[in-house]
C-alpha cells in the first residue's frame, strides 16, 4: 500500500492531530487495485500514540477485495 497527499491538521487540543491522506494499492488475492481517501485522528501523549481512529471508504475496500456484493446484501433490509 502507498500513501499519497498526506496533510496534517492541528486541532485546538494539543494532544490531537488529524491526518488526511490517499491510499492506493493492490489486493494480492484478487489482483484488484484501489484508491481510497483516509482520515486518521490520533491522540499523542508524551510522544506515544494513546488512541487512533481511522476512517476510510469501506465500499471501495469491499469492492477491491471482491466483497462488495456481500456488504450490499447485508445492508439490504430483509422482508418481514
Amino acid at each position: 500500500m502507498q500513501t499519497h497527499n498526506v496533510r496534517v491538521h492541528e486541532t485546538t487540543d494539543p494532544e490531537v492531530i488529524i491526518i488526511e491522506c490517499d491510499l492506493s494499492g493492490r489486493i494480492v488475492q484478487t489482483g484488484r487495485t484501489f484508491d481510497v481517501p483516509s482520515i486518521q485522528i490520533l491522540q499523542v501523549r508524551n510522544g506515544l500514540i494513546v488512541s487512533s481512529r481511522d476512517f476510510t471508504n469501506h465500499a471501495v475496500m469491499a469492492a477491491a477485495t471482491g466483497q462488495l456484493p456481500v456488504v450490499l446484501a447485508a445492508l439490504d433490509p430483509k422482508p418481514e
